[in-house]
């Protein structure tokens, strides 16, 4: 038998932590991961749903479904707040602009989340100019003659 002590909330990748005791009284932690946390739905809807395929850690009659939905909430709230940062500062740095004091970001090091936002971004600009076969500036097989590199790439 399952007996929950405490939450835990890990933000990359976004993950509920329980830490329980067995019937054994061992203390224990289960992770359950929350990779496809989509903001449209509630956070209602997400608990009910945690507490449904995880009923031996998340029992109703042991565990209120209120305090899921918070901890649900704390998650979405956090990940608007990262959205809403991101937008500040895509904003910030769009403009015709290119900043080259601006700080890059390794994508390798981020959460699925930013780095879902990043690819998003990527491909709104990547759509922009996208030329299709119905375009009338579509050529097929374009070849085109660059210049002599001004500076040495490092790689070749």
């Amino acid at each position: 038998m399952v007996h929950p002590r405490r939450f835990g909330l890990k933000y990359s990748p976004p993950t509920l932590i329980i830490e329980y005791t067995d019937s054994d009284n061992d203390l224990k932690h289960y992770k359950i991961q929350l990779r496809k946390l989509d903001k449209q739905m509630s956070a209602e809807t997400i608990a009910y749903k945690l507490c449904a395929r995880y009923p031996a850690y998340l029992d109703p009659s042991i565990v209120k479904t209120r305090q899921v939905t918070r901890l649900i909430e704390r998650l979405l709230l956090h990940f608007e707040s990262l959205a809403e940062e991101s937008k500040e500062s895509q904003i910030e740095s769009s403009g015709g602009i290119s900043n080259t004091n601006e700080k890059e970001i390794d994508l390798n090091t981020v959460s699925e989340f930013q780095l879902g936002q990043a690819k998003a971004a990527m491909d709104v600009d990547f759509s922009k100019h996208l030329i299709s076969r119905q375009d009338a500036d579509y050529v097929y097989d374009k070849q085109q003659e660059f210049d002599d590199a001004v500076e040495d790439s490092g790689w070749d």
